[in-house]
């Protein structure tokens, strides 16, 4: 046989192996590849080209049936004053909103990354809440806090204070709305800022410790610099990095004045005397000398009751955590105690923050004559359904996008990138038109597709599975096994973190969801509960508070314990998804 014919042969098998590799690759993506093509990526260019059109709410049937008009639409965008006066406050609220609890939230989690696990835990639990609960939900609660005779005004006319209209005054509004909203999102912060710090080694704080940098020195030099891109991710939720920092160390001349140096490799960061961020293959054999010495410096006896590490350690921290989280956690509590009362104690002037004569009437009538059960297994079934679709889909197309070559690969994921950073609300109308057309609107089909396979999803298993090493499915592929049987065998026990981690943000975006149950469900027996709290808080005469509040309660608790048993996944999933 010639050099010529065999290398035909080498090439044709090689041919038929990309191939076979890119139908087996799509084999894995394809459900999530039609979902997304059908319920997210065609609504998207739908919307897109429908702002050049003059399409109304009469045409959505037939959008096929109108003019196209250029960027008319955007012209009278930009001029109407009501949209520019929108778009400054929006500014102002992103521009001054985002940078406060961005701060606040990094200053939780520095708090909350070392200390006794438990205690630990119960704070997360508490600085998580809002995030975890139903917009609606803290709606109520906090429009009952700030309304002209609520709660909070009350409590100022005790002092001899009158307090303003929070909510309709031009001057507060705008305050009033900043602080609920950081309230809420902090906690989101908090858990990726806390990831993050905790992929940053320890050995580089105790060596820097060592040679007597202090707290504050250590925080400013080492651990921001390899933070920045948690605190970008912060800013934008989006940002993609490695599942584990790089070889990144820290370069010294010495802290002191001493004259003593350390070998510094070309393209080191800095020779001043400071800590700075920056890759040393030389010093990293430095600080693993130095963390064998810490290591066999540190007392061997860790049998210290819990009290006295608390008061000898971080006692000064927690109780600082623990005011703090009672501010914190006081819409809740007030949720909870407002739903045992009568509406007149809700009502009475001064108010009471315990009631008088507590009594589960409020959530009687919900299990009665409120048809709580109907709404209760509505949200149920449809988050319990997207969130094991999303487990099943998500984690197959990230596998394929993490372990697998495939033609079309690139053009998938940069999809999904584009996805994330688009708000689910500007494809709601062309969304409702697929949907309407399909014969779906009103069932569970309209509530559960649209969310089956969400992008944010691909990306956390993509970046975990990317972590995976290939030598473990190489074994496995010599060894005769397939790729499914490599994917449900090899690939998913490791997945447990996110796997977590997509549970909980997906039962959470789901129980939570508002606006589309409220578009797609058009009858009561497929409201689910948010839509019907809400449809329930817009009373004909009055608002009936203590009833609102039990609603409210029956909400926020399955969610609430979900994430209380399974946060020490959630935050093992984030640090090990790419998500710091």
């Amino acid at each position: 046989m010639s050099l010529g014919t065999r290398k035909t042969k080498t090439e044709g098998s090689g041919n038929v192996l990309r191939r076979r590799r890119t139908i087996l690759a799509w084999g894995f993506a394809l459900p999530f590849a039609v979902v997304f093509c059908v319920f997210m990526l065609i609504p998207l260019l739908s919307s897109m080209a429908m702002s050049f059109t003059d399409i109304t709410s009469k045409d959505l049937r037939t959008p096929f049936n109108v003019n196209f008009v250029g960027l008319d639409q955007y012209i009278a965008l930009f001029h109407d004053r009501r949209f520019l006066h929108a778009l400054g406050v929006t500014g102002i609220f992103v521009l001054v909103g985002l940078p406060i609890t961005m701060v606040i939230a990094l200053a939780f989690a520095v708090a909350l990354n070392k200390g006794s696990k438990h205690l630990n835990a119960f704070f997360r639990a508490v600085f998580y809440a809002p995030v975890v609960a139903s917009v609606v939900a803290v709606s109520v609660v906090w429009r009952y806090i700030l309304q002209k005779d609520g709660l909070l005004n009350s409590l100022l006319a005790v002092f001899g204070i009158a307090g303003p209209d929070w909510l309709h005054d031009t001057r507060y509004a705008l305050p009033a709305l900043m602080v609920m909203t950081i309230w809420r999102n902090m906690g989101t912060l908090m858990i990726i800022f806390l990831a993050g710090l905790q992929a940053i080694p320890e050995e580089l704080k105790e060596a820097a410790a060592i040679d007597g940098a202090g707290k504050w020195r250590i925080f400013r030099s080492i651990t921001l610099p390899l933070l920045k891109p948690t605190l970008l991710l912060g800013a934008r939720e989006g940002r993609s990095t490695r599942r584990s920092p790089p070889r990144t160390t820290c370069t010294r001349s010495s802290v002191s004045d001493s004259t003593e140096s350390l070998p510094q490799p070309a393209g080191c960061c800095s020779s001043s005397s400071r800590w700075s961020a920056c890759s040393s293959s030389a010093f990293s054999r430095r600080i693993e000398m130095t963390a064998t010495t810490v290591a066999a410096s540190r007392p061997q006896s860790n049998k210290q009751s819990l009290w006295r590490r608390f008061v000898k350690g971080r006692g000064l921290s927690y109780c600082v955590l623990a005011v703090i989280g009672v501010f914190w956690i006081f819409p809740f509590l007030w949720m909870a105690l407002g739903s045992l009362k009568t509406q007149r104690e809700i009502l009475a002037k001064p108010p009471k923050l315990l009631p008088e004569h507590a009594s589960l009437a409020n959530f009687a009538k919900w299990f009665g004559e409120l048809n709580f059960g109907t709404y209760f297994t509505n949200s149920m079934v449809v988050a319990v359904i997207t969130v094991l679709g999303n487990m099943v889909f998500c984690s197959m197309v990230g596998y394929a996008l993490a372990k697998m070559d495939f033609a079309g690969k690139n053009i998938l994921f940069g999809a999904v990138m584009v996805t994330l950073m688009v708000p689910s609300v500007a494809t709601f109308v062309p969304l409702f038109v697929i949907i309407s057309n399909m014969g779906l609107a009103n069932s569970y089909a309209a509530l559960i597709l649209p969310f089956l396979c969400q992008p944010i999803g691909v990306f956390l298993m993509r970046q975990f599975i990317s972590g995976i090493p290939d030598a473990l499915m190489e074994a496995a592929r010599v060894d005769g096994a397939g790729e499914l049987r490599i994917f449900f065998q090899i690939v998913l026990p490791q997945c447990g973190p996110p796997l977590a981690t997509l549970s909980i943000l997906t039962f959470l975006s789901s129980w939570n969801n508002f606006l589309w149950p409220l578009v797609a469900a058009q009858t009561e027996e497929k409201y689910t509960l948010p839509v019907a709290l809400s449809l329930y808080s817009t009373g004909q005469n009055a608002t009936n508070y203590s009833v609102l509040l039990a609603g409210a309660v029956l909400v926020v608790t399955p969610i609430l314990l979900l994430f209380v048993f399974l946060q020490r996944y959630f935050i093992q999933g984030v640090a090990g998804t790419g998500i710091k």
